[in-house]
């Protein structure tokens, strides 16, 4: 995907201020540095199929965020959901852009268990500044 994406990059000339993906049964959100710029991927793709899958294991264990690709050291996985379903709210005012993932209750849950955001990340799109 990443070599899909840097050659419809390299082809129009022009970044995306942000990356949005799915159907992967869970949610991930990643920086990666091109040129001293940050960019945001997202994957957010746990929005109702039964089966999650979990995040890779690295040497055995879970990662915990925020974790350098080895295999590409200008990638960071800065926050990930695996273990529930959820959804991403996205707001766009002037420059920026404002993004909360819900990670929703359980089946096993109290009904009165309400969604809590589980991400939340802020982009000044014009200057492509992550707000941390």
């Amino acid at each position: 995907m990443k070599e899909l994406l840097d050659a419809a990059v390299m082809e129009s000339g022009a970044y995306p201020d942000i990356v949005f993906g799915a159907h992967v049964h869970n949610y991930q959100r990643f920086t990666r540095t091109i040129d001293d710029q940050e960019f945001t991927y997202i994957v957010a793709g746990a929005g109702g199929y039964w089966h999650l899958h979990s995040m890779a294991k690295f040497k055995g264990a879970k990662v915990t965020p925020p974790f350098r690709q080895v295999d590409d050291p200008d990638v960071i996985l800065e926050n990930y959901v695996d273990d529930t379903h959820g959804f991403m709210r996205v707001e766009i005012e002037d420059d920026m852009i404002t993004a909360r993932y819900f990670a929703v209750p359980r089946p096993h849950d109290p009904p009165e268990t309400p969604p809590r955001v589980a991400d939340l990340f802020q982009l000044q799109f014009k200057s492509n500044k992550l707000v941390r």
